[in-house]
């Protein structure tokens, strides 16, 4: 295993772990752009859900192409307006171009295998 989280600064391994298997196979690469998102913003990044095995995906109803399946994807909470552009902005600044905007999280992401980039309301 890539032991690559010793060296983040913002996040924990266990923030990222499928709730109903411990599985996580977030990749190094989005992982190093989902901390610069988070240095660029100054503001926490509350993680809601990572890495999804296939069955926790269904069972919340993720598609089958979602980002969190390949450890290329993570929600993170908002709580107001002026958090949800600063998540949104330093993730573009960060190189993540696959953003999903919802009232309680932004959806960050940047799985190859998905259309890129891509900007989407919930």
């Amino acid at each position: 295993m890539d032991n690559f989280w010793k060296d983040l600064k913002y996040f924990k391994k266990s923030e990222f772990d499928c709730p109903c298997c411990g599985r996580n196979e977030m990749t190094r690469g989005f992982m190093l752009m989902l901390e610069k998102a988070r240095e660029i913003a100054g503001i926490p990044f509350v993680v809601t859900s990572g890495f999804r095995c296939e069955k926790h995906n269904k069972e919340v109803g993720g598609k089958p192409t979602s980002d969190h399946l390949s450890g290329e994807g993570a929600d993170i909470k908002v709580v107001n307006s002026t958090a949800r552009e600063l998540i949104d902005s330093a993730a573009a600044k960060a190189g993540i171009r696959r953003r999903g905007i919802a009232k309680t999280f932004i959806h960050l992401g940047n799985c190859y295998k998905n259309a890129h980039p891509a900007l989407w309301l919930y």
